[in-house]
């Protein structure tokens, strides 16, 4: 089964985790493995992901994260529009 986990590390960072656990107590001592062992401050709204979920999905399920509009030194993709009308993506 596949899992996320919103997150808030030591730092400040905030971050969003998708992991594969075989149930949900499995996924809770990950989250509680986050917690002890890798020093995440606040490690919350754990959510099983269907087959096949998608971005649509994440932002449903996630809308905190999926509302952040301060994206600091994030690099967007620009997407151009080719003469054949196909899109092509740059780093």
């Amino acid at each position: 089964m596949r899992w996320a986990v919103e997150y808030e590390s030591s730092s400040g960072t905030v971050g969003l985790c998708i992991f594969s656990a075989e149930d949900l107590n499995a996924a809770q001592r990950y989250v509680d493995a986050m917690i002890e062992e890798y020093g995440h401050t606040n490690v919350f709204n754990l959510n099983q992901l269907t087959n096949g979920a998608g971005v649509e999905e994440l932002y449903r399920l996630f809308p905190q994260s999926a509302n952040v509009t301060d994206r600091g030194i994030i690099p967007r993709k620009k997407v151009q529009v080719s003469t054949t009308g196909t899109s092509e993506a740059e780093a």
